[in-house]
């Protein structure tokens, strides 16, 4: 009965720790916003020793590691700021990708990088939770990709 129970104890730590590696492999994944859903990304600010000029307003910069243009028309990217717990959205910027072709980013320095401003109240005080979305402004936007691969406040 003993060797019973150590190994059934061995086997809830196994699945717990697979369980626990997936939800990190998880975080390290793109995001992806389509015309149904949102990409959610986390930005977090800068060490006080990486920030940047004083007096400078804060800027999310956002990286667009792959985009699928939609079948007809066009798309942008709405991007809304909410801070960790809160109920409420800010719209903080728009986007466009030009041209308005398909890319794959080879690597985090091919990405394409967006920046935009972010209201002082926001960039101080730790993360902000990012809703970027990808909304049609010419035709239905139906096909249409857009992979976040991270986002970070300066």
């Amino acid at each position: 009965m003993g060797d019973r129970s150590r190994l059934m104890g061995a086997g809830c730590a196994g699945m717990v720790a697979l369980m626990s590696q997936s939800s990190v492999a998880a975080q390290d994944s793109p995001q992806v916003a389509t015309v149904a859903g949102p990409a959610v990304v986390t930005a977090t600010a800068p060490r006080v020793a990486d920030q940047g000029v004083a007096g400078q307003s804060p800027r999310v910069i956002i990286s667009v590691t792959a985009f699928r243009p939609p079948h007809d028309g066009a798309v942008q990217a709405v991007v809304k700021v909410q801070r960790d717990g809160g109920r409420t959205e800010q719209e903080i910027g728009r986007f466009g990708m030009f041209p308005n072709a398909e890319f794959k980013a080879t690597g985090a320095s091919k990405a394409q990088r967006f920046g935009l401003p972010l209201p002082k109240e926001l960039a101080s005080g730790g993360a902000v939770k990012l809703n970027v979305y990808l909304v049609p402004f010419k035709g239905e936007g139906s096909g249409a990709l857009l992979e976040i691969g991270g986002a970070e406040i300066r």
